[in-house]
């Protein structure tokens, strides 16, 4: 028993690295860590590090919808809002195309590219309206109505004739580094933007004390005498963020970099959670380990005591069968009793071949003794006899 449990607390203490104890000193010692590792609480991986990891997978997908949404619409426009017109569009009956975003008409002008942050900014409360002629706005409004559209979406009836956009007041004006495309709609875009959008591109921000409306580069704007506005929530040289010009290149490319960021930083991530799960599972493993030794005593792994009882016995077994032992000298009557009772038998009915039921403990001697010539004497002294053998209870041979 003693090497078994010692097989089984070896195991356990292999699976957390730990030796096994030599002495009652060590396993002493051994005892009161694991009782005090068995009572240790082992707390959940982190909110901060589980958070990290589930962010930045959303992260990575977000970044891939948007990839697949450019690839797939040709658009800088929100998803959500390129999926509001297909309702409106099929709604009415017309093609996509028939309700364009004021944003996919606007691009910069390419040798003001470096203005590109802050026309964006300027721009932005105009580049997700969608424009709608004046003929459709009825059915378009009715569809709008129809439904939960799950996006906010800004609709802006387009007049049949506009009249001729102002000149801009600065020749630094934003109007002069922005693009219209052609079509339908482009006279109203740049009378909207003439009008709205007229802002002085201003290299330095105290400049803007000199003119009404202005922005920098870095994307500080004046919206009025009155008001600054600067939306830092994004970078302003984010083009994943850009949403104007119908060239979607430029923003496919910077969200193809994003999402090789944002998948480094989901692998980092995700290494670091399960590093932390490891951690926590190695330590629960330790305690439940130490759990169960901690119902180990000295005495079941104790070999070294095993060996000494196991040797105390067999030296006392040796005593009792030896020649000068107390089963030898009980031996020894015992047989000349049976012998005694052997004997008569065999005078008084013959050999006693089929008369004893029991088995003679002294088998062997008997059998060793039957070929001496004292055996074979009395065996042929011995007749058959007529009657059936009526033996004695107390002789061992004739036992019922």
């Amino acid at each position: 028993m003693v090497e078994q449990y010692r097989a089984q607390l070896a195991a356990e203490l292999a699976r957390i690295g730990a030796p096994m104890p030599e002495a009652s000193a060590q396993f002493a010692e051994l005892l009161a860590a694991a009782v005090t590792e068995a009572a240790r609480d082992v707390p959940a991986v982190s909110y901060d590090v589980r958070d990290a990891a589930s962010q930045s997978r959303k992260a990575l997908d977000e970044v891939t919808k948007q990839i697949q949404s450019r690839r797939d619409h040709r658009s800088n426009l929100d998803e959500k809002l390129l999926g509001a017109r297909r309702f409106l569009a099929d709604a009415v009956g017309v093609p996509v195309s028939t309700f364009p975003f004021a944003g996919e008409l606007i691009s910069v002008a390419e040798q003001h590219s470096a203005w590109r942050g802050a026309a964006e900014r300027v721009i932005a409360p105009f580049s997700s309206t969608l424009l709608v002629r004046d003929e459709l706005i009825v059915v378009a409004r009715r569809a709008t109505e129809s439904r939960t559209l799950g996006v906010r979406l800004v609709i802006e009836a387009v007049p049949h004739s506009v009249d001729e956009p102002r000149r801009p007041k600065d020749a630094r004006s934003l109007v002069h580094r922005l693009a219209v495309s052609d079509g339908p709609l482009a006279s109203y875009v740049r009378k909207r933007i003439a009008t709205e959008f007229d802002y002085a591109c201003v290299s330095h921000p105290d400049e803007l004390d000199d003119v009404e409306r202005g922005v920098t580069i870095g994307g500080l704007v004046k919206r009025n005498s009155r008001r600054y506005e600067k939306d830092d929530r994004h970078d302003v040289g984010d083009a994943t963020r850009w949403v104007l010009g119908g060239d979607t290149e430029a923003r496919l490319e910077a969200l193809l970099e994003r999402r090789r960021e944002a998948k480094a930083a989901m692998e980092e991530a995700a290494s670091r959670d399960a590093e932390a799960d490891s951690l926590r599972q190695n330590a629960v493993t330790r305690r439940d380990v130490f759990t169960r030794v901690s119902a180990f005593t000295w005495d079941q792994v104790d070999l070294a005591s095993a060996a000494a009882v196991t040797k105390a016995r067999r030296d006392e077994l040796r005593a009792l069968t030896s020649r000068s032992g107390t089963l030898r000298d009980v031996r020894g009557p015992l047989r000349l009793h049976f012998d005694l009772e052997e004997a008569i038998c065999a005078l008084e009915w013959g050999p006693p071949q089929g008369c004893v039921d029991g088995e003679d403990p002294f088998a062997d001697e008997t059998r060793s003794r039957s070929s001496s010539p004292t055996c074979a004497v009395s065996s042929k002294a011995t007749g058959p006899t007529s009657r059936p053998p009526v033996r004695s209870s107390a002789s061992p041979c004739c036992s019922a």
